[in-house]
């Protein structure tokens, strides 16, 4: 296992897969149980977080958790032993952004949640560099909290400085150790060539660069949510998915809505704010979208590319997209019921996203198993080296997302 993750230029990751290893086995059911915990455990410490930060904003700090949970950018749920290193990572990151936060409205226990929220740092950035972009976004937080109690802008950002300065040192020797130190006993596959070469051809890699800021950020703000309302989801010849598909929207919708309407009957408690809220939450939003994409940019990637793959470089994003959406819509309604109602319709179409997703994974699933069986009853005697030729629908159930013709 080192030795593969080595060559992945992931040489940690061995120790998470490992341990999961020994707790999961090799039981599928125990491997997609982790992946949906950690999923949701994410969007909790994304609730909690946001709660200590803004303790005066409970409503958001919920839509906010409510949307990242279900935001329709990534459909490789299902792909649990890969992607279940992403949302360990994902849960380790949201983790530390609590822990931080609470080190600062607990003084007693500073110093043991601050080396708990450093520890979980080093761990997420140990195993995976998705989410080394977005670890930039804690002076905002940072920031957000101390000016309760600092008023004067000088002394606001010298205390924000040394409570960030720790999380910087954790954060600046990863990347020591990952673009200049890592010892990997084969070429770096996810070398950043992308920011390397801005230094040897900056007009070529300039121009590469800021051709995947405008797609990506379309995508994850835009794309994504288009999808959810396709014009082939309406089509009547599927009269039965079609009631169950939007039969459960609209349930969703409708439950979302009335257990908000029901929390948040009451008016908002706290002190007074100089400023609105989303005048600090949106920037802090536009800026993780971008520095979500950071480190896939950096090595040439991104969330836009073609192929089923691809759009795991949209995970760390959701975390700014997510923000985003909220600050928005607490700016740009004034009632608090239509906010509700809105933040209820994008959770449900996330819902349905998802939950198609589901369907398909589950017909890919049979379709497969169907295809081996056929291969074991009908050739049994089948050697090595055979080439297979199949249709696209023999492996996979999602799409024109394939060659017509596969080869294994």
């Amino acid at each position: 296992m080192a030795k593969f993750f080595a060559y992945d230029a992931r040489p940690y990751s061995a120790w998470l897969y490992n341990g999961l290893i020994a707790g999961l086995g090799h039981q599928p059911l125990h491997w997609h149980l982790y992946t949906l915990v950690a999923r949701w455990l994410s969007a909790v410490w994304v609730w909690l977080g946001f709660r200590t930060i803004w303790q005066n904003k409970p409503r958001q700090a919920t839509w906010m958790a409510l949307i990242f949970l279900v935001y329709p950018a990534f459909f490789q749920q299902h792909v649990t032993v890969t992607f279940s290193q992403q949302w360990t990572g994902y849960f380790l990151y949201t983790l530390s952004i609590f822990l931080m936060a609470r080190s600062l409205r607990s003084r007693r226990w500073f110093v043991p949640l601050t080396l708990l929220a450093m520890l979980a740092s080093a761990c997420h950035l140990a195993f995976l560099e998705y989410f080394a972009g977005i670890e930039l976004l804690r002076p905002f937080f940072l920031w957000s909290i101390i000016s309760e109690e600092e008023s004067n802008p000088r002394r606001r950002l010298i205390a924000t400085w040394r409570a960030w300065m720790m999380y910087l040192v954790v954060l600046g020797a990863f990347v020591a150790w990952r673009l200049f130190f890592i010892d990997l006993p084969i070429d770096d596959r996810n070398r950043p060539e992308v920011l390397f070469g801005l230094f040897r051809n900056p007009r070529y890699y300039f121009s590469r660069l800021v051709q995947m800021f405008f797609q990506d950020t379309v995508n994850i703000l835009f794309t994504v949510w288009h999808e959810t309302l396709k014009p082939a989801l309406f089509a009547v010849q599927k009269g039965a998915n079609l009631l169950v598909n939007w039969g459960i929207w609209a349930v969703v919708a409708a439950v979302a809505a009335g257990l908000m309407a029901f929390l948040f009957n009451q008016k908002e408690a706290g002190h007074s704010e100089h400023f609105p809220w989303y005048r600090v939450a949106i920037p802090a939003a536009i800026l993780g979208v971008w520095l979500g994409h950071a480190p896939s940019w950096a090595v040439g990637r991104q969330a836009v590319e073609t192929g089923l793959w691809a759009d795991r470089f949209a995970l760390p994003a959701i975390f700014g997209a997510s923000l985003l959406l909220v600050g928005l819509i607490d700016m740009a309604l004034r009632l608090d019921r239509h906010k509700i109602i809105l933040v209820a319709v994008l959770a449900a179409l996330g819902v349905g996203a998802n939950l198609r997703n589901s369907q398909d994974y589950l017909r890919s699933w049979r379709l497969q198993r169907e295809f081996y069986w056929q291969l074991a009853w009908r050739v049994p005697s089948l050697e090595v080296p055979t080439a297979l030729l199949a249709d696209k629908s023999c492996f996979h159930a999602w799409g024109n997302t394939l060659p017509r013709w596969r080869s294994t």
